[in-house]
């Protein structure tokens, strides 16, 4: 009798810790889809500045390419969706970076467009954040306008891929940009010999 009665109460722990188990990972799902919902309105963040505005003053303008992700990250205090990942530490090296080393006029700051807006057309160097990470997929308008901006003669910069599956997300994405290329490894001895032919 006492073996059938701690068999029964192991029998409830065990379905109680399920349940609550459960119920904990239920809770976190939904956290994380909640925060995910953040998508362009970054306005009651810590970290402002990200706007769908034009552009102040410059020869050279960057443009973070938004699209829907689940969920985010971030550093030193501020969340952002994938998208806007080192926003705005990201802007805060690069751009004085390139305004010291060229005789570029560099805008200030960048903005974020998504790839059905027009005036991505308008400006011609895109800037793609954790498309593995953020699960970017291209929907057919979206691929279509990319591949019209590089081919105008656009250029994209993507960031950070962690591992063999951001790799994959991101070569499928581009598979739906430009479905009839491939993917071509520049040979580490090429790009050494394009990076002293831009020191000179």
């Amino acid at each position: 009798m006492d073996r059938k009665n701690t068999s029964d109460r192991r029998s409830r722990r065990r379905k109680i810790t399920i349940k609550l188990a459960g119920a904990g990972l239920f809770v976190c799902i939904l956290a994380g889809i909640a925060s995910g919902q953040r998508r362009t309105n970054l306005q009651d963040s810590p970290c402002d500045g990200i706007t769908d505005g034009e552009f102040p003053d410059g020869e050279f303008h960057m443009v973070r390419v938004i699209y829907p992700t689940i969920g985010g990250g971030g550093s030193h205090g501020c969340r952002h969706p994938w998208w806007a990942i080192e926003y705005p530490l990201a802007e805060g090296h690069f751009l004085p970076a390139l305004r010291r080393l060229t005789n570029m006029t560099v805008a200030d700051d960048s903005i974020a467009l998504e790839l059905t807006d027009d005036r991505i057309f308008k400006y011609p160097f895109l800037f793609l954040q954790q498309p593995g990470a953020g699960y970017w997929q291209p929907t057919n308008k979206e691929a279509a306008r990319l591949r019209e901006h590089l081919l105008r003669g656009g250029f994209m910069l993507i960031d950070d891929l962690h591992g063999e599956n951001d790799w994959y997300i991101l070569a499928d994405a581009l598979r739906r940009v430009f479905p009839d290329r491939k993917v071509v490894e520049i040979p580490p001895d090429e790009l050494a010999a394009i990076i002293r032919s831009m020191e000179k």
